[in-house]
């Protein structure tokens, strides 16, 4: 351990394979080493390959933010975002971590490989920051980490011969410290259809031609009750096994839910939200708010997509520095500020990015009955992940296409986008792009389509010009369900299909594509 002055003492532990940084009370008689001006060389790296760096005398520490510089010598480096090539050459450039409709992913990961052809020798890093927000400024020869916390941060850090090496041995590390429950889904033929009023689910449930397999129900037919979520007209639906609902980062929550008005309070996880009158945001992290969900999961066997944790109210005063929430008192009429007892934390801003880890530990518990829990932001943790926020554009289908092949290697168990972005292609370019991307779905473990609107009719008519592709690609896919999960099937047996090694392998042209 050492010491650091300037803006208190920092205290930073440097051990095999991890750096973490924190401020401290500690006395100085305790500590026993200093900072150095020099470069150090992180532990636990094999030298022979590609190695990091940290900067010490970069180092600062403040009260609400920590800065941490970082060199290594590899050539092409993948950092931030993930919506394109995994890697790209350094140059001048930063990326923010953190959660927003346009980019619903925080996976504070940094991979840097040799340019040198010959070799894929690499370096992985991540950040331990508990979903704080984070500012990573690359150069052609150092990485700046600005992070907005004022607890300990973690970095460990792993390097290998080859990329993958590099990245199995982070992604052991990953998933020690944020384990996902429920991310080994079978390549399935599911096809999951919403969002659907119970009404909805039961008329295209009675439709033979439906592709529907499973159904999203419309959060607006879903309410807090007493002892159970309550489902307007529920008893529309015979059998929920097969019905996902909604979990909003919002609830509705009216006189005749059963929940008692003096129960809705910040002290038992119900924030009032200036979205609506009886709008509560939900804390996961109080221990009401995990009781009150544990006598839910015990009166339902409904899967649940979570959702809206990308859009916490933001103070917007004064008192609130960038990417932080103020924690004064609500004020109507004006933005809100969540309190200091959010989260358990004097700070919330984190929740924005971390809102659906706490959500998904109440939804899923390890040590209970396992519910089918699926994600709409990618974090930590994330089991399946669903991208809801692409369009019907050559560009929602390029972000689709690296999503599906770049986040599985950062820890995502599985993940899937909106089909044909939620949309009836009506125009010609539309349904190409329709089509196209149902071919994707082959890499996808389970699809979904879900709208605003109900798209049942469409779907199940198989005189819709618009989805008709998009059916023969389903059907293909359902053909080829056997073949694709039945474990029996060896390896070598299916080099002649689509399938390579324990899942799947396909090659998509994207026309117009210019190779990246």
């Amino acid at each position: 351990t050492a010491t650091k002055e300037g803006c208190g003492t920092i205290l930073v532990n440097s051990a095999e394979n991890s750096l973490s940084i924190k401020l401290t009370e500690q006395s100085h008689d305790e500590i026993t080493e200093s900072f150095t001006s020099s470069n150090a060389l992180l532990k636990g790296l094999n030298n022979d390959y590609l190695t990091i760096e940290w900067n010490p005398a970069e180092t600062s520490r403040s009260n609400e933010t920590v800065k941490l510089v970082f060199s290594d010598s590899g050539g092409q480096h993948a950092v931030g975002n993930f919506d394109g090539p995994l890697f790209t050459n350094k140059s001048p450039s930063k990326f923010a971590l953190w959660v927003t409709k346009e980019n619903p992913t925080y996976l504070p990961f940094y991979l840097s490989r040799s340019s040198d052809s010959e070799q894929d020798i690499s370096v992985c890093m991540f950040a331990d920051a508990k979903g704080a927000p984070i500012e990573i400024s690359v150069s052609s020869t150092s990485t700046e980490w600005l992070i907005y916390s004022d607890e300990e941060v973690k970095f460990y850090f792993f390097n290998g011969q080859t990329v993958q090496g590099a990245l199995d041995a982070c992604l052991l590390k990953w998933k020690e410290i944020y384990p996902d429950s429920d991310s080994s889904i079978d390549w399935t033929d599911n096809f999951i259809v919403g969002s659907l009023t119970p009404r909805q689910i039961k008329t295209d449930q009675e439709n033979s031609d439906t592709p529907a397999t499973h159904y999203i129900l419309s959060p607006d037919s879903v309410s807090m009750g007493e002892t159970s979520l309550v489902v307007e007209n529920g008893e529309e639906i015979s059998d929920y096994s097969n019905v996902i609902i909604t979990i909003n980062t919002r609830q509705l929550i009216t006189a005749d839910s059963g929940i008692a008005e003096q129960e809705l309070t910040p002290e038992n996880g119900f924030y009032s939200s200036i979205s609506g009158a009886n709008t509560y945001i939900l804390d996961f992290d109080n221990s009401y708010m995990k009781s009150k969900f544990d006598s839910y999961l015990s009166n339902t066997d409904a899967g649940f997509l979570l959702s809206g944790g990308n859009k916490l109210d933001l103070a917007e005063s004064e008192d609130c520095t960038k990417y932080f929430y103020c924690s004064d008192a609500i004020s109507y009429g004006a933005d809100i500020c969540l309190g200091a007892d959010f989260g358990q934390s004097t700070k919330v801003f984190e929740r924005n990015n971390f809102y659906d880890v706490s959500k998904r530990g109440v939804l899923n518990p390890q040590n209970g009955a396992q519910k089918l829990v699926i994600d709409t932001i990618a974090s930590p943790g994330s089991g399946l992940f669903y991208r809801t926020d692409l369009e019907l554009t050559v560009d929602g289908l390029k972000t689709c296409y690296h999503n599906l092949f770049n986040l599985p290697r950062l820890g995502i168990g599985a993940v899937t986008c909106n089909m044909c972005a939620g949309v009836v292609p009506s125009t010609d370019s539309e349904k190409s792009i329709c089509f196209t991307w149902s071919q994707l779905s082959l890499l996808m473990p389970y699809v979904i389509i879900s709208s605003a609107n109900d798209l049942t009719g469409a779907l199940g008519n198989n005189q819709n010009v618009g989805f008709s592709k998009l059916r023969d690609n389903m059907d293909v896919r359902k053909q080829l369900f056997y073949y694709l999960s039945n474990p029996a099937i060896s390896t070598h047996a299916k080099n002649n299909g689509i399938l390579l090694g324990e899942n799947v392998f396909m090659v998509v042209n994207l026309e117009g594509s210019t190779g990246d």
